[in-house]
């Protein structure tokens, strides 16, 4: 779905942020597509990281040997200049973490690690 905002009033702006998705049910080619369309709208190099969870039944029955984490990986290391880690737990699965929107994260590429930098809730004494 994110994809289909490109260009649109609902176009997020991603300039310095982490971008994170998770899909379900879609084909490698699929995801391939959504990707290479965000790249070529500039989205992707506007990132400062991509956060990718769960990829829920998205085999290819078609294409044998086909990879939907492949695919991604491709597409982001090509596309992406900060870290890019993949299958954080979150999605369509049974241990699904809360993610915040909108606070100062860090993701570590090489610990494969999202973390949060302030609170997600403000509480009030």
């Amino acid at each position: 779905m994110l994809h289909s905002s490109v260009g649109t009033p609902w176009e997020p702006v991603l300039d310095g942020a982490i971008l994170f998705f998770e899909e379900v049910s879609e084909a490698p080619y699929a995801i391939d597509r959504a990707l290479v369309h965000l790249r070529e709208a500039d989205w992707l190099a506007r990132v400062r990281g991509v956060a990718v969870g769960q990829l829920v039944n998205c085999e290819s029955t078609r294409y044998p040997g086909a990879s939907a984490p492949d695919a991604v990986r491709e597409i982001l290391e090509s596309a992406v200049r900060g870290p890019i880690v993949v299958d954080l737990p979150f999605g369509h699965v049974a241990d699904n973490r809360a993610l915040a929107v909108g606070v100062r994260a860090r993701l570590d590429g090489e610990r494969g690690l999202l973390a949060c930098l302030e609170p997600v809730v403000e509480v009030d004494p």
